[in-house]
């Protein structure tokens, strides 16, 4: 059984997890447990009685992420993207490098958020776990 591919894992963490964590802070679930990704990930595995994710096919993954996506449409109310989706769950308004910092501003929920980050230029990534640690903060 050949494993899940380091895309479709980036993706589930990324994505699924990130969002999903953004979706149950949210819907009242406690800031101080979903806001670590590690117990989101323990909680999706109990809520869909999944002991472990790491032997999962690439067919077994997709339909475990189709569920989580299921669950926040459904009883959350909030829209995980599929893979190669160009969908952001906020708006960009600015991003200016500072030497050391990046500062973001960006639009969540008709409220202007800002976000900073460090690094020596832009980095998409970087810039995506700050927006996400923001929003959750601010949720």
């Amino acid at each position: 059984m050949k494993n899940r591919s380091i895309d479709l894992n980036a993706y589930y963490w990324g994505v699924i997890i990130e969002l999903s964590s953004i979706a149950l802070i949210s819907n009242g679930y406690e800031r101080e447990r979903f806001s670590d990704i590690n117990l989101v990930h323990k909680f999706w595995k109990t809520t869909l009685n999944q002991p472990s994710t790491k032997d999962l096919s690439n067919t077994g993954f997709i339909n475990y992420i189709e569920d989580i996506q299921r669950i926040c449409s459904l009883y959350l109310g909030f829209y995980l993207p599929n893979p190669n989706e160009k969908m952001k769950h906020y708006e960009l308004i600015s991003e200016t490098h500072t030497g050391v910092d990046v500062d973001v501003r960006f639009k969540y929920n008709n409220k202007i958020m800002q976000a900073i980050y460090k690094s020596k230029s832009v980095d998409v990534k970087k810039r995506e776990q700050a927006i996400n640690r923001t929003i959750k903060a601010n949720i």
